[in-house]
């Protein structure tokens, strides 16, 4: 016979579970500008690529190879900018949980212009009623892409 205690363990890990997810249907998209991934700077690519690796300090890069330049960060978690969702015990709106990965290209036009594109893939957390957690990928709002090369910018101006 099965141990009861085995049988309450999944049922609290499950709940656990669902209050840190989105369930799908108290779930919330929120509206978003789309702004721009890419952005053209009129800087050399070796200071380009130094102000963007600079500007990614705060993530954990698994790659950073200034041959092809790529930047690419491990997965961070953190909550999403574009799912919310209604939390049954109190009716307030949070953040779903997320991970995303940040994925920057550095790319010499000529001798004094360089373009960053970036993209951030992002996972969300839903929580479907039949098929319990479930991450997938979402679409980022653009906002972290948008500080990224904002971040550039200003490190590129002051010299």
């Amino acid at each position: 016979m099965k141990s009861p205690r085995i049988g309450y363990a999944a049922v609290l890990l499950a709940v656990g579970i669902m209050l840190t997810g989105c369930t799908n249907s108290g779930m919330i998209r929120i509206p978003f500008l789309k702004f721009p991934i890419e952005r053209t700077y009129n800087a050399s690519f070796d200071r380009t690529w130094k102000a963007a690796v600079q500007a990614m300090k705060g993530y954990e890069l698994v790659v950073e190879d200034d041959e092809s330049g790529y930047l690419i960060s491990d997965y961070i978690k953190g909550e999403s900018d574009t799912y919310r969702y209604r939390d049954d015990k109190d009716g307030k709106e949070k953040p779903c949980r997320c991970e995303f990965s940040i994925h920057a290209v550095v790319e010499e036009i000529d001798k004094q212009r360089t373009k960053v594109h970036i993209d951030l893939y992002e996972k969300t957390l839903f929580m479907y009623p039949d098929a319990g957690p479930t991450w997938e990928l979402t679409k980022s709002s653009t906002l972290r892409e948008k500080k990224i090369l904002d971040k550039i910018a200003e490190i590129l101006s002051k010299g």
